[in-house]
């Protein structure tokens, strides 16, 4: 079909007959008569290309293969002649193929390559041809041309005489492809020959015209050519890499013989593209058209070559696929929504109409686009889409008719069988009021076979709700019923027991021209102690929301008050009797600011509040304490209901914001007389330092006897016991002072750097004395490569003094105290101190870093001290943003551990302290 429609297009199209840029020099019948057959030699060829140069051709392409020497060439023929003399005149002669190859050199030609040997000559050429084409990808990528798929496979070429071939300024492959029928329709644009993409003999006539050193050829994402670019001009191409030809034009045809005697007008030749060919039958260069008419192959070359320079290319590429399967889907489409449930002649028509429309498109995009569609595919496929509905539509009217037939033959039998399983009562009553059929329900209602029910009066089992209404009488009432619209009427039946409440549903018909009527009773009496039920849990339900102290009330999906209690009410101040169920949230919202029980802020902007207010109704906010104008606190809750409500509760807290204020009250006055008790404190101590440092300064002078000697004894030991006493109480005030500097938060540190082992080496030796006077071994593991630290080496000297004092009191004789640093993984320096001492119990280690806090193991609770050491150590390290860990059991001994962060180790100390 594609081809057909190729072919129809250029049976209707007219013959082009205006001059194109092509003429084509034909080595016809003629001219083999006139300069000989052929092959003629290549001197005349060089005559014919040095004519066609003077007369200022613009290309010159040879739709003819040079591949063997010229046998006519002197050197060849003086092998021939007997003559010495003569021999050798003829070998210094000229070689024909150099002469032609000379006269190529001074024009533009383009030669043509071949894929088959020709029958007498050489074979096929393995040199490596020469390729101008560059791959190119939809993303403006360079490929590589094995990427490119599709292309006609060459594995050889048959090229010309070197010396010819390397005069000539291009050359293409000038093979053609039959197509099925034997008619050549499509040109190759480009081939691949080994390893290298080589262009067709037609194209690259264009390229060398155009003066284009080489050309692009673009591709898909698969690698499908799609086109090629040519300084700008673009030549489509189809998956294969052939251009479909445009048949039709005239191209203007001289005889090669009128050429070479000088017969043709230079005018007719200056500046056009000659292609030099054959029509000589002899030469069997033929080809069939489109239209079936055998024409020279360089005529084929021409109409080409003029298409692509007059952009009069048909074209066939990947998208028309797209385009054929989108008719036959859009095809299918109206078929299949229109064709379904209409007679066959409407489905007809209706197909008819699609395949005109699919022949338009394909017409259309072929005379306007110069598209080639195949409507073959998607015209099948809308013929092939009506048949198989046309099929369905049979089968399914003849399952339809069998099923109807089935149908209405179970159809009595299943509506007897739902009106018997009904749990209402279903009866049938005729014109004169009388029950005509009754379901197996109308037994339990009327207490009674229903077959007894049959004849009788419906009326006279009825009567009206309530009991003084007016009786009832023959049918006036179910026509009444049933002509009202209404779903149903209240009633009361009278049974053997008593009278049911009854709804009553009537439908008037006619059967065969005869009224009838169907009435549906249904027991209310089950509906009536259910509403029962339903009032008592509602009023219990209202009952216990008024109990409730706090304001209480629930709103429902539309924003609307459903009930509330009386404490809410009060929130609406004098118009609380004009707001209940069903009245707007905005409006509960304007009487509680009317009444001043909203904040001030709903006061001045009352409905910016309200805006605000009702945002939150549907994400309402976390509970809040809120002040309302009048001076009262209330704590106000709401949460969603599953019914997208909302309930809401105010609760009054003023009683709590009195005690919360009150707690505010009394922790400030604690607050402030701890802070005067501790200025109290450091000012006492700081005066009582000045006389102790007297009297120790004065016992010390009469201990050395610095005057002279103590005639007394005992006065001896009174000096020394006022001299301990003395240094007793100024390490107490001493300490005293620290601990005030701790609460009043005081304490600052000078930041330098410090060496670790220099400052623990200090303190050891601080303590050495009282340690060997106890009898207590101290054992230093600080390792040369511990870190430095940046703090204030006063403060962390003074904390490793005091827990080495601890250390040597609670450790015993002959016992030892070990000092260790060491990094943790998360980079941080730890120096802890280990004994082996008493310990401590559990529950007196947790407060044992408190002020006055003492461990309580006898060893420890006769030593003297005040227990403030581990609280001015656990200060001190909280300055360095450290902290101070113990551990310790009793009988163990204790681990105290000084744990510096990170951001206070240093790598290398630029200072360090040398105690």
């Amino acid at each position: 079909m594609r081809t057909w429609s190729f072919d129809r297009y250029h049976a209707v199209i007219d013959r082009d007959d205006a001059p194109g840029p092509v003429t084509v020099v034909d080595i016809d019948d003629a001219s083999l008569g006139a300069v000989g057959q052929w092959p003629w030699p290549r001197d005349r060829m060089a005559a014919l290309v040095d004519a066609l140069t003077r007369a200022g051709t613009q290309v010159i392409g040879f739709d003819v293969l040079f591949a063997d020497p010229d046998r006519l060439s002197p050197h060849r023929l003086a092998d021939c002649v007997p003559d010495a003399a003569a021999a050798d005149a003829l070998r210094r002669l000229p070689d024909n193929d150099e002469v032609f190859a000379r006269s190529i050199m001074a024009s533009r030609v383009v030669l043509g390559h071949g894929s088959r040997a020709p029958a007498t000559g050489r074979g096929a050429d393995d040199r490596p041809p020469q390729s101008r084409i560059a791959v190119l990808s939809p993303d403006q990528t360079l490929y590589t041309p094995g990427i490119v798929t599709g292309l006609s496979d060459i594995p050889t070429l048959v090229r010309n005489v070197d010396v010819i071939e390397q005069a000539a300024v291009g050359a293409g492959v000038f093979t053609t492809f039959l197509d099925s029928d034997g008619v050549v329709r499509r040109v190759p644009a480009v081939v691949r020959v080994g390893e290298t993409l080589q262009l067709g003999f037609a194209v690259e006539v264009v390229r060398v015209s155009l003066g284009a050193r080489g050309l692009l050829l673009h591709v898909d994402g698969n690698g499908t050519p799609v086109g090629l670019t040519i300084q700008g001009r673009t030549i489509p191409v189809d998956p294969d890499g052939r251009i479909w030809v445009p048949f039709g034009r005239s191209v203007e045809t001289v005889p090669a013989h009128r050429v070479l005697d000088g017969s043709v007008d230079p005018a007719r030749l200056a500046g056009r593209i000659v292609l030099i060919g054959s029509s000589a039958a002899a030469l069997a260069d033929l080809y069939l058209g489109p239209r079936r008419i055998a024409a020279p192959g360089v005529k084929l070359h021409a109409e080409l070559i003029e298409g692509i320079l007059g952009d009069r290319l048909l074209s066939r590429t990947a998208a028309a696929t797209v385009v054929e399967l989108a008719m036959a889907l859009l095809g299918g489409i109206l078929l299949i929504a229109l064709a379904p449930g209409r007679r066959l002649r409407v489905q007809i028509l209706l197909l008819a109409v699609i395949l005109t429309l699919i022949a338009a498109v394909a017409g259309a995009a072929l005379l306007g686009q110069r598209a080639i569609l195949d409507a073959t595919f998607p015209a099948l496929s809308v013929i092939a889409v009506t048949c198989l509905l046309g099929l369905a539509g049979y089968r399914q009217e003849e399952r339809l008719r069998l099923l109807h037939q089935r149908q209405i033959g179970r159809r009595d039998a299943l509506m007897h069988g739902i009106v018997e399983a009904s749990f209402d009562t279903i009866l049938s009553v005729d014109a004169r009021g009388r029950i005509a059929t009754a379901n197996a329900a109308a037994s339990t209602l009327f207490d009674r076979p229903a077959a007894s029910l049959i004849g009788t009066a419906l009326v006279d089992h009825l009567e009206p709700d309530p009991p003084d209404m007016p009786p009832l009488d023959t049918v006036a009432p179910l026509v009444a019923i049933s002509r009202s619209g209404s779903p149903g009427e209240r009633l009361l039946l009278r049974t053997g027991r008593s009278a049911i409440p009854v709804d009553i549903a009537v439908t008037e018909m006619v059967d065969h021209g005869e009224t009838m009527f169907v009435v549906v009773l249904h027991d209310l009496t089950a509906r009536r102690v259910a509403e029962d039920l339903a009032q008592r849990a509602r009023q219990r339900l209202e009952d216990a929301i008024e109990r409730v102290e706090d304001a209480f009330a629930l709103y429902d999906r539309d924003r609307r008050l459903v009930l509330c209690n009386s404490a809410y009410r009060r929130l609406f101040g004098s118009a609380h009797e004009e707001i209940g169920a069903g009245t707007a949230y905005a409006e509960c919202l304007r009487a509680m600011i009317a009444a001043r029980n909203a904040p001030g802020s709903a006061l001045e902007e009352p409905e910016a509040w309200i805006v605000r207010q009702i945002a939150e109704f549907d994400n309402p906010p976390p509970p809040m304490d809120r002040l309302n104008e009048d001076g009262r606190w209330w704590s106000v809750r709401a949460q969603r209901t599953r019914e997208e409500g909302l309930v809401s509760f105010l609760v009054n807290i003023d009683a709590a914001k009195r005690r919360e204020a009150e707690l505010d009250a009394s922790q400030r006055r604690a607050e402030l007389a701890s802070t005067a008790k501790s200025a109290f404190l450091a000012n006492v101590s700081h005066e009582l330092r000045t006389p102790l440092n007297a009297i120790i300064g004065f016992s010390e002078l009469i201990r050395r006897r610095t005057f002279g000697a103590i005639e007394n004894p005992r006065y001896a030991d009174y000096v020394d016991n006022i001299h301990e006493s003395a240094r007793f109480l100024l390490q107490l005030i001493d300490d005293l002072l620290d601990v005030a500097q701790v609460e009043t938060g005081s304490v600052k540190i000078e930041d330098a750097l410090f060496d670790v082992g220099v400052l623990v080496a200090s303190a050891f030796r601080m303590v050495q004395t009282l340690a060997a006077d106890r009898g207590v071994t101290l054992v230093p593991e600080i390792p040369p490569e511990t870190p430095g630290l940046r703090g204030d080496p006063r403060l962390v000297r003074q904390a490793l003094l005091n827990l080495l004092n601890n250390a040597i009191e609670s450790t015993p004789s002959g016992g030892w105290i070990v000092t260790r640093t060491a990094l943790d993984r998360r980079g941080a320096m730890r120096i802890s101190i280990e004994d082996t001492g008493a310990g401590i119990a559990a529950e007196t280690l947790a407060v044992l870093a408190e002020p006055f806090q003492r461990g309580d193991h006898p060893m420890i609770r006769n030593r003297s001290g005040t227990g403030l050491g581990l609280a001015i150590v656990k200060a001190f390290m909280q300055a360095h943003d450290g902290t101070l860990e113990l551990e310790s059991s009793l009988g163990h001994g204790t681990v105290a551990t000084l744990v510096f962060p990170r951001a206070r180790v240093v790598a290398r100390p630029r200072a360090a302290v040398t105690g």
